[in-house]
């Protein structure tokens, strides 16, 4: 005998499938701060299938949640359950928080991973994005500027064949949550 359960497919944050290629997945081990904004990008047609499919909340509870409310905050109530029922309470709260800061308030985080930079203090915008792993690729860091994804201090890099001026306490920002202190 066999036996056969069918469920439905749990799409990424694009509405596509789920692949670690296109980059639309969530990871059960993702960060709180990852999880949490991975959760806020998914499209507003997909609210009901991560509600049915990624939490535990009962059927009836989704629909008192959902009343009233703009898709924003949805999506906030949404990644706060996806947080606690993964990681805690504490760090959904935490989570929440610094998406507010550093997404719709665009603050630089407090806590930015900091690199150790050993050079000549010039470096082409390309080179240092893959030196830094803000980027896995040279193609990856011109996209990224094209995109006018990549700011240093504040100012957006728009030229992918630029050379960068190494500041001790330079902050590098590549799209809305990627942040690096530069150290020399």
């Amino acid at each position: 005998e066999s036996f056969i359960l069918a469920t439905e497919f749990l799409m990424g944050t694009d509405a596509r499938k789920m692949s670690k290629s296109w980059g639309n997945a969530i990871w059960l081990d993702d960060s709180p701060n990852d999880m949490y904004a991975k959760v806020m990008a998914i499209q507003d047609e997909s609210i009901d299938q991560y509600f049915k499919l990624g939490t535990n909340i009962d059927i009836r509870k989704i629909e008192e949640i959902k009343s009233g409310k703009n898709p924003m905050e949805i999506k906030k109530e949404l990644a706060k359950i996806i947080v606690t029922e993964l990681h805690s309470e504490t760090d959904a709260k935490l989570a929440q928080e610094n998406f507010e800061k550093t997404v719709q308030k665009q603050e630089v985080p407090q806590d930015i991973p900091i690199y150790q930079y050993i050079g000549k203090g010039k470096e082409k915008i390309i080179d240092l994005l893959m030196k830094t792993g803000l980027a896995e690729s040279r193609s990856e860091s011109k996209r990224l500027i094209d995109q006018n994804g990549v700011t240093i201090e504040g100012q957006i890099i728009s030229d992918a064949t630029s050379q960068i001026d190494i500041k001790n306490d330079m902050i590098i920002r590549v799209g809305k949550r990627k942040y690096i202190l530069i150290k020399m």
